[in-house]
């Protein structure tokens, strides 16, 4: 995600940003974002909160993440929803390489099924449109998200003839 980020972006915040985006949901929650809050400071703890889909613990379930996280895509600052498009590319070009290994049990590593996994995403592209234009990184994610679409879709034909 930060080599994402650095190819588009000299900010030296965003970049710090994009390394440490997923600290508060896999690593300790609201005391970790405390400890990025003391060792890189206010902005950068808030970048963080602004990209984290649950501060709780336990986690609520993964669709009302998905909904409050396209929420806050919607009204979080530019800046930000070019770092969340950034991991969405990186985890869609993820998910492509893994296919080529595991097939089709990637699938079942995530919590909803691969049609809402695959919509989410859909959902995501269209907002980062809006809020980032043609930018470079939404052609990107688009181009990422077309090639783990035809995967599903290798996935929904082999159901049907199956």
């Amino acid at each position: 995600v930060a080599a994402l980020v650095i190819e588009n972006s000299d900010d030296e915040d965003l970049v710090i940003t994009a390394l440490l985006h997923d600290v508060v949901e896999d690593a300790g929650g609201l005391a970790t974002l405390e400890r990025v809050r003391a060792e890189f400071g206010d902005k950068i703890a808030e970048n963080i909160l602004w990209l984290s889909d649950s501060t709780e613990t336990p986690r609520p379930p993964k669709r009302e993440r998905n909904l409050a996280y396209i929420q806050k895509m919607l009204e979080a600052p530019e800046e930000i929803v070019l770092i969340s498009c950034c991991d969405k590319i990186a985890n869609l070009r993820s998910m492509a390489a893994d296919h080529l290994i595991l097939g089709n049990a990637i699938w079942s590593a995530y919590s909803l099924s691969p049609e809402e996994t695959v919509a989410n995403y859909q959902n995501l592209l269209q907002i980062y449109r809006r809020r980032l234009n043609n930018h470079r990184v939404v052609l990107l994610l688009a181009q990422a998200l077309t090639a783990v679409c035809e995967i599903y879709n290798q996935l929904k034909d082999e159901k049907t003839e199956g």
